[in-house]
Parts: C-alpha cells; structure tokens; sequence
C-alpha cells in the first residue's frame, strides 16, 4: 500500500490539494479556492508507483450565491441574492413540476429579479445560479415563498385593485 497526491488544476496551473492520502480513504475535504476557472481539474497520483489519472473532463469553479426572497405585493416575489466574483449573469430558477428550470437570465452586476403572476394561495420554490458566459456554477439553496401578502408600497403598484369577492 502507498499513499496518494491529489492536485487541483485552476485552469493555468496545478496546486497540492494533499501529497499524503492514505490509499484506504474514499474523499478528502478541500475547502474550493475562490478562483473562478471553466478549465478545473483533478488529478490523483499514487505516490510509489507514479501512476497517475486526472478528470477527463473540466469542470466550472465560480460561487455560489446567497438567496433571499420578500413579498412587496400579493401575487409578486422579489429574489435578491448575493454577488458572485466573476459572475457574467445569473440564472432565476424555478421548481416546475420536478426540475429547477430557468425563467431568467439576469446581466451582472444586478443582483434581483421580480417574478410575477403568481398565485397567492400557491408555494413556490426559486434559486439562483452565477454564469461565467454559457458554464454555470452550483445554484443557491432554494427558498420557498407563498406570495400571499404584501404593502404594495411601490410606485409600479399604484392604483392597482383586486376582486375579493362578488356579492349577489
């Protein structure tokens, strides 16, 4: 038995991740460098022998944004998330049926996005995922809203009214 190196490539460059795993773990925890990179890889190396193998196929490193949600008005949801270093755009997901599918693409650096025509009884799953041109990284934990209330405090939604019920 021998050990193992693993390195991770940046897309200019190979860096140790950890020169000494022992050849009975599985994983390793790496805390992820903050450089955003389309061209990532892994290469694993057994220490005695020289053998070598890395990730046939790069990978996108760019982080992950913070989502937050409000309701300014029954019916709305307002998503505003954290700024991602690198981001080009931003993906607005939506659960639909059982996949987060894309009903936005917002230009960086704006950081929100307002959904509407919601229905204000229903619950409704969004996130958000940071895009460096067409790669895209990990989406936001998603967060689920109810857009039942709100003040209706901005100017958009002056003078706009509802039926709530029709008497006989």
């Amino acid at each position: 038995s021998s050990n193992f190196t693993v390195e991770y490539f940046d897309g200019s460059s190979w860096s140790v991740i950890n020169n000494n795993v022992p050849d009975s773990f599985r994983s390793i925890p790496w805390v992820v460098p903050s450089t955003v990179t389309s061209l990532a890889r892994v290469r694993v190396s057994r220490n005695v022998s020289g053998y070598t193998d890395e990730s046939d196929i790069p990978f996108v490193v760019i982080g992950q944004p913070v989502l937050s949600q409000s309701v300014p008005c029954e019916g709305f949801v307002q998503l505003s998330w954290t700024a991602v270093t690198g981001a080009a755009s931003y993906d607005v997901m939506q659960l639909q049926a059982d996949t987060m599918a894309v009903i936005a693409n917002v230009a960086s650096p704006t950081l929100s996005y307002r959904v509407s025509g919601l229905n204000s009884s229903t619950a409704y799953w969004f996130a958000v995922r940071a895009k460096t041109g067409t790669a895209y990284g990990r989406r936001s934990v998603a967060v689920t809203v109810t857009p039942a209330s709100g003040t209706c405090s901005l100017s958009e939604y002056d003078n706009n009214f509802k039926a709530v019920s029709i008497m006989a």
